[in-house]
């Protein structure tokens, strides 16, 4: 499983939202939006992690 460190940057109406993305064998398996709070959101992406193993 790789969790692509700087995550995905989209423009859309003049805003930027930042996605992070799970990606196993090539196929996007979990898509972590939004990225907020930034302090504690590694924690919810280890959770996750955890619990799909």
């Amino acid at each position: 499983m790789l969790i692509r460190g700087g995550g995905v940057w989209v423009t859309v109406a003049h805003q930027t939202i930042v996605e992070m993305l799970a990606i196993s064998d090539g196929v996007i398996e979990h898509v972590f939006y939004p990225v907020f709070p930034p302090d504690t959101h590694a924690v919810q992406v280890l959770a996750w992690l955890a619990a799909h193993p």
